[in-house]
């Protein structure tokens, strides 16, 4: 990691980097932000185009994401449970509860988008809490060690260090509060996977 002649947007961060590499990533951030008020501005962004859009990227990405958890539900499959509440047979039934739990998370995630407010740990531990429902552990920071799966990082090791990681995240969150969402969006979350609050959820 470049520790000399850093910018301001990513400095306090896990993930500084030199101002020409940073410099690179925000005229990339810019120009594609440009492009989406084009669209807005032209009226092809409409409440109704991005609706229909997120419903079904959600329902891909519910799939895909439960899929690395193990889930055998495949796309159809995760429709029919999650918007129409089908019972599905040859399935673990833990599956589906997941499928709906990660769906009512994602709109919620919705919700929190339209709120300029920064990201915060109580909104973390809210999604956490959606996804993971009556499970133990559920919307709670961890207080044991973990271990990550075929990963060299060990994360912190104590809730006490768990606390710090969270709080810097958090406040290096609202600092950075007006910063391009694709860029900010992209280290929080790199930065909330390596902290690894929870059990299970991250």
């Amino acid at each position: 990691m470049i520790r000399t002649g850093i910018m301001l947007a990513l400095k306090g961060c896990p993930y500084e980097v030199s101002e020409e590499v940073e410099a690179r990533l925000l005229s990339q951030v810019r120009d594609l932000e440009f492009r989406v008020n084009l669209l807005r501005g032209a009226g092809k962004m409409t409440d109704a185009t991005l609706g229909r859009y997120y419903k079904n990227t959600r329902l891909i990405d519910v799939t895909e994401s439960n899929g690395i958890e193990g889930s055998t539900l495949e796309l159809r499959e995760t429709e029919l449970a999650v918007m129409k509440g089908a019972t599905l047979t040859g399935h673990d039934p833990a599956y589906v509860r997941d499928a709906k739990a990660l769906f009512k998370a994602f709109e919620r995630l919705a919700d929190l988008a339209r709120d300029r407010s920064a990201t915060n740990i109580e909104q973390v531990k809210q999604i956490h809490g959606l996804i993971l429902g009556e499970l133990p552990g559920a919307g709670v920071f961890r207080s044991e060690p973990v271990t990550i799966g075929g990963a060299r990082h060990v994360p912190p090791a104590t809730w006490a260090f768990v606390m710090k990681g969270m709080e810097d995240w958090e406040k290096w969150s609202v600092d950075r509060a007006s910063m391009p969402a694709p860029l900010r969006a992209t280290v929080l979350h790199a930065w909330l996977a390596h902290v690894h609050p929870f059990i299970d959820g991250n």
